[in-house]
């Protein structure tokens, strides 16, 4: 992944530099100015994709920590670690990103006298400088999460190891991992409860045909079709559903601790 975002982010740069130069040989002409602002248009689309690759990494790879925690049991320090990660990368991301949209709305605006030139191109110096940065911070956290990761695989490797040697794995609670319960010691929801999600879908779902309905006819029309009748047989069908939904939720409760 490193490797493929520093390509991203090398591409992106390059890019912004190269339209943030363009953008000085503009000089009022209007077919100058239309590739300037279509162009620059997909850059920031582009930049905003690049940041985008940073917060869906770190989401990523910080949900794959979580759930080794709670399947295998590795250290605690490890979800300290990957929140660190997050805290020192999105700000600055999120910072390059509003710049970003900034620039790109403050041109228009720059082309129609509502703003001035020198704002939007204050702007897009500071978009490239805000992307700059934060590239780096991901690319330098990347690496670190990368072997973080490396380090997790192999204390992954070392519980599975010692539950096939029969040691005892237990989480600091006193808990046991997920993957390592036997099916007994898994709880499941009770089938009541799945059922009472049926039925409530099924009665919502009622309705969002009964409103798709309503749209098609009235889209041609034909609102004066539906009469005072049309939304009784949809009614007939829902509530039971919905009050069979409530009455299985209230039977058949999910404990806190069910593993789905």
């Amino acid at each position: 992944m490193f490797f493929v975002f520093l390509g991203i982010a090398f591409a992106d740069l390059l890019f912004l530099a190269i339209w943030v130069a363009l953008g000085f040989g503009v000089d009022g002409d209007a077919a100058r100015f239309l590739t300037h602002q279509i162009g620059g248009l997909m850059v920031a689309i582009l930049t905003v994709f690049a940041h985008s690759v940073t917060f869906v990494y770190f989401l990523g790879t910080g949900l794959a920590v979580k759930e080794a925690r709670r399947n295998w049991g590795i250290h605690e320090d490890y979800l300290r670690q990957t929140r660190r990660f997050k805290l020192k990368v999105y700000p600055i991301a999120m910072v390059a990103i509003g710049f970003t949209c900034a620039t790109g709305i403050l041109g228009g605006a720059a082309r129609s006298g509502d703003a001035p030139l020198a704002v939007h191109r204050w702007l897009a110096f500071a978009t490239l400088l805000t992307s700059a940065v934060a590239f780096f911070a991901s690319l330098r956290f990347m690496l670190r999460n990368g072997y973080m990761m490396a380090l997790i695989r192999g204390e992954v490797a070392e519980i599975k190891a010692a539950a096939a040697r029969g040691e005892q794995v237990v989480l600091p609670g006193g808990a046991k991992p997920e993957l390592l319960k036997t099916p007994e010691e898994v709880k499941k929801a009770p089938a009541g409860f799945l059922a009472s999600r049926a039925c409530l879908f099924l009665g919502i779902s009622t309705w969002g045909l009964y409103g798709f309905l309503v749209l098609q006819r009235g889209t041609h029309g034909k609102w004066a079709e539906l009469g005072p009748l049309g939304w009784l047989p949809f009614a007939a069908v829902s509530l039971p559903l919905l009050a069979g939904a409530v009455w299985l939720k209230a039977r058949h409760p999910l404990p806190s601790d069910v593993d789905f």
